[in-house]
């Protein structure tokens, strides 16, 4: 991710030789729209790109220092999740032969969340913005796929996904470029039956977008 940052830092820089202006208390709107490259870590499989969207209202309290309130939609996901019969075993060791069997083979895992994200911003001279906060996320459905059969995980995961972002946004007049890292802070499942399928699995997520900005005052 570090290396990540650092050439965009480098890309960003060389595009732009002119600041973006951000006069005290300045107040701005806007969107952003993009995609997320997720995973629940710690449970294998394949990672999925899902969309995103979101709006946000920023004020700049200085040239070089503001704060945003963004509101979202965001999915995680993690595709092809196997578990053999020596595996859903040993994790059940009281389940008999046939359900062992019958449980066994691949599963899809799907969660969408309403993202409430608070940021502090850092403006530099180059068009780029430096950002991190703190994410509430609230679930609003989640499923397991399996065998053609779809369970629900709202009684087996945590509903609240809170993790610490940190990003990178480049400004062009009104028009935004955002590259942002995520990582959940606390472990998803609750249940026992959940904790067995999905150990300390977390939510993990690189977000690209791109939006527009409006200035309010």
């Amino acid at each position: 991710m570090k290396k990540i940052l650092y050439t965009l830092l480098l890309i960003f820089g060389a595009m732009s030789s002119v600041s973006a202006q951000h006069n005290p208390w300045d107040i701005s709107c806007g969107g952003k729209v993009g995609a997320t490259y997720s995973s629940l870590t710690t449970i294998g499989g394949d990672n999925v790109i899902t969309p995103n969207v979101a709006g946000f209202i920023e004020i700049s309290f200085t040239e070089k220092w503001g704060m945003a309130l963004e509101v979202g939609y965001k999915r995680y996901a993690q595709r092809n999740v196997y578990m053999n019969a020596e595996d859903i075993s040993y994790r059940y060791p009281s389940m008999d032969l046939a359900s062992v069997i019958a449980n066994s083979g691949r599963y899809d895992y799907s969660v969408d969340y309403i993202d409430v994200n608070y940021f502090a911003k850092y403006y530099t001279k180059y068009n780029l913005n430096l950002y991190t906060g703190f994410k509430m996320g609230r679930m609003l459905h989640g499923k397991v796929e399996h065998a053609g059969d779809n369970t629900s995980l709202r009684k087996k995961i945590h509903h609240g996904n809170f993790s610490i972002p940190i990003g990178v946004e480049y400004e062009y007049k009104n028009y935004l470029i955002d590259l942002r890292y995520e990582l959940g802070i606390q472990h998803m499942a609750i249940t026992s039956n959940a904790k067995a399928m999905l150990g300390s699995a977390r939510t993990s997520a690189i977000s690209l977008t791109v939006g527009y900005r409006f200035l309010l005052m």
